[in-house]
């Protein structure tokens, strides 16, 4: 059998659901342990009447948060921060009863998770969703007290899934958050507590996250037989460390972890050929990344800070170099993208126009390999910023259909469109397209190179289609790279085109897509071979393309 034939079922995954099937995301879900859901999603505002009632307000001597009844007994879930080192809380009901005698039942700090309790009887409590089933796309809503106003709800979408790089998932999501939504709910369309809200990026746009209700179901499982005031709790997380005691700095004794965490990182073995981690004084460290693509080294610099809400915070960060010429709106517009899939970090540029590819991490869940993974992503992040920014630079050529324009075609969109080819050249896979949520497909006659089409008639704004396809792939494949993206013509008709590789059955794979879109809807055609026959075949791809047309009456 042939290596392409071999490789295909594992490829066809990454293209299963489609871009339009993405942009119509179905709400899944299990049955919660307490309660059957809804038969069908509900309206935001059954949403907001059905959940209120089991979201708090806690109020602390230092600042305020949210959490959510688990259990009718008076459990509550929240973040750990929320309550960390303080003694006294007070927790406020949906119907405005406070509480200030509170336990906790148990703590998953790694995870920023906390479950309290309190001395009360038969109260509403969220039904337990399944974060394992939760879809990107899926609309969420959330629950909490964002700066102190109780109960205040927000809408969004399911963003991505991230990984923290402390051994745990995050879900992202659009809904905005503020301080004081630490600790609330996301909600699913059917009511559904999905995840507890636990953080934000301060400087973009609606980048916030929250934890899988997966963990609290295991943190409510495990067996607790001792509760824990909060002042035991305080007592026992004091440090037993000599200098922090006679000091009472705290500040110092975050500086003392930062400088803990980057001399075990800079003492791991191996890491030499790929980085280097120097001070540069002012507590500013410096990594020397030379594991890029696009750029020779890439530098990384690491400072701990502190926020707004005096939490101790590891920002890493890399500027971009300056170019020849000042970067067009349009390249503005595509590096800004590169936030929407880039694996915790993001692309941002300050007031004075400089491009800064940066990620934040608490320190007091960060260990040496958390921080690795973070300047590694804000490397490759930076690279991958100048890698669009030069192939942008280089307008693609138009394709034309030759005079020549091949003796088969097939019909688009119900005959709005026409891809014309030469049946001599290209062949029909002696297996059913349809299998693989494809209209059609084709293999070249060297067997070195596949074509595929997708049309759907729903319309898809051209812009979007890259990110949403790039996405769908990512979930099969991590370690996929988007290499270049553009716009170009094909026979007068504006198409959006990108590059990206995956490792398909241990083989690396370069795709080239086109795709073009208006009020009929989506046409998208992609070719695909290895890295060592993708610049010889590159044309080939591109000639089958250019028999995209207009169909003529």
């Amino acid at each position: 059998m042939h290596p392409y034939k071999q490789s295909w079922p594992l490829h066809k995954t990454a293209f299963q659901t489609c871009i339009i099937t993405l942009a119509l995301a179905m709400f899944t879900g299990t049955i919660s342990a307490q309660n059957v859901r809804s038969s069908s999603p509900l309206s935001t505002s059954e949403i907001a009447r059905r959940v209120t009632p089991t979201v708090v307000s806690i109020e602390t001597a230092t600042g305020q948060g949210s959490g959510v009844i688990v259990d009718p007994s008076g459990v509550v879930v929240s973040n750990f921060h929320v309550i960390q080192g303080e003694t006294q809380v007070e927790l406020t009901l949906h119907n405005g009863d406070i509480y200030d005698d509170i336990a906790v039942v148990d703590i998953d700090q790694r995870r920023d998770l906390i479950l309290l309790k309190i001395k009360a009887f038969n109260l509403d409590s969220a039904i337990l969703g399944d974060s394992d089933l939760i879809e990107v796309g899926e609309d969420v809503v959330l629950v909490g007290s964002p700066e102190g106003l109780d109960l205040t709800l927000s809408e969004g979408v399911i963003s991505a899934f991230r990984d923290s790089g402390n051994g745990y998932r995050l879900i992202q999501t659009s809904a905005p958050a503020s301080a004081g939504s630490s600790g609330g709910g996301m909600f699913n369309a059917y009511g559904e507590l999905v995840g507890i809200v636990t953080s934000q990026v301060r400087e973009g746009q609606n980048l916030n996250f929250a934890v899988p209700v997966n963990y609290v179901r295991g943190l409510i499982s495990a067996e607790t037989t001792t509760l824990t005031s909060l002042a035991e709790l305080t007592r026992s997380a004091v440090s037993v460390d000599s200098e922090s005691t006679d000091t009472g700095n705290v500040e110092l004794a975050d500086t003392r972890k930062f400088r803990t965490v980057i001399e075990n990182l800079k003492a791991t073995e191996d890491l030499d050929e790929i980085f280097t981690l120097e001070d540069a004084g002012d507590g500013l460290w410096v990594a020397n990344y030379s594991k890029a693509e696009n750029l020779e080294r890439v530098y990384v610099g690491v400072k701990l800070i502190t926020d707004e809400f005096d939490e101790s915070i590891v920002w890493v960060y890399s500027t971009i170099p300056d170019q020849e010429t000042d970067p067009t709106s349009s390249q503005l517009k595509q590096i800004l993208e590169l936030s929407f899939y880039l694996n915790f970090a993001k692309v941002v540029i300050d007031d004075d126009g400089d491009i800064l590819t940066m990620a934040e991490a608490e320190l007091r869940t960060l260990d040496d390999i958390a921080l690795l993974r973070t300047i590694f992503a804000v490397a490759n992040a930076a690279d991958r910023v100048v890698g669009t920014l030069e192939s942008s630079s280089k307008p693609a050529t138009a394709l034309r259909r030759s005079r020549q324009s091949g003796d088969a075609s097939v019909d688009l969109l119900d005959g709005d469109l026409v891809i014309h080819y030469s049946s001599s050249e290209w062949k029909k896979p002696p297996w059913d397209p349809q299998a693989y949520q494809v209209d059609k497909m084709f293999v070249h006659y060297s067997n070195e190179v596949y074509m595929a089409i997708e049309a759907n008639r729903m319309h898809i704004p051209i812009e979007r289609i890259p990110d949403l396809a790039f996405e769908d792939v990512q979930s099969v494949f991590p370690d996929a790279s988007l290499k270049t993206r553009g716009l170009r013509t094909v026979n007068g008709l504006t198409c959006v085109y990108w590059e990206h590789t995956a490792v398909v059955n241990d083989v690396e794979v370069v795709y080239l897509s086109h795709a073009y879109s208006d009020s009929n809807g989506v046409v998208r055609i992609f070719g695909w071979t290895t890295p060592n026959l993708f610049e010889e075949h590159r044309s080939t791809i591109e000639s089958f393309v250019a028999g995209l047309d207009v169909s003529k009456p």
